[in-house]
Order: structure tokens, then C-alpha cells, then sequence
């Protein structure tokens, strides 16, 4: 069975956010390894490295919107799952976690862009 991230042709997108996130995440990791590397102070490369991953989770927080009601997907499971299930909540959904829009495309719920 489909997600309603594939169903409403949004998984890539998520993927690609998650993944930017956690590429935004790793400098935080290695601080000291980075600072070495670019011979500039730890402090700056934490703050620099804050700021990225701040940056990283908007993106990630933005990248899936609801078809219907139009609600950030993303921000909404985050609000509401625990903490520990979020990614898993994410990629098993099965409706909008706000309005329980399936994007399901049926003849009685879809109709064709002009």
C-alpha cells in the first residue's frame, strides 16, 4: 500500500529535506575537527553550525504540504508524535495529520487540472 507521501508525489521532496537537515546537523558533531580544518575558533564554527542546522530544519519543516487544506505536514507531526517516532510517523502516513485527506485520486475526489 502507498504512503500519502508518495500518493501526493511528495516523497522525494521529504527525503531531500531530511537529508539536508542532517547534512546541516553534522558540523554541530565535529566542531573541533572543523575549526582545525578552516583554522578558525570553535565558537564560530559552533554558531556557524547552529545556524545551518536552524536552517536545516525549516527547510525540512516546510518541504511537505497537505494538497488540500494546505498544512505544513512536517511541523504538524512534529507538534504532536513523540519525539522518538517522528521520522517513522513521517514516512508511514497515511492521511494529512490535520485534515485525514488520504489524496486518494478517485473520480469522486479529484478533478482534473485545465
Amino acid at each position: 500500500m502507498s504512503t500519502w507521501l508518495q500518493r501526493t508525489r511528495q516523497e522525494a521532496r521529504f527525503y531531500a529535506a531530511a537529508a539536508l537537515t542532517v547534512a546541516c546537523l553534522l558540523p554541530i558533531a565535529f566542531t573541533d575537527t572543523v575549526s582545525e580544518w578552516l583554522g578558525v575558533e570553535e565558537l564560530l564554527v559552533g554558531l556557524l553550525s547552529l545556524g545551518l542546522a536552524v536552517v536545516g530544519l525549516v527547510v525540512f519543516g516546510r518541504a511537505v504540504r497537505c494538497p488540500r487544506c494546505g498544512t505544513r505536514a512536517v511541523w504538524q507531526v512534529l507538534r504532536t508524535a513523540p519525539s522518538d517516532r517522528w521520522f517513522g510517523t513521517l514516512r508511514k502516513l497515511q492521511a494529512c495529520p490535520r485534515c485525514g485527506d488520504r489524496a486518494e485520486r478517485t473520480p469522486a475526489s479529484h478533478t482534473p487540472r485545465r
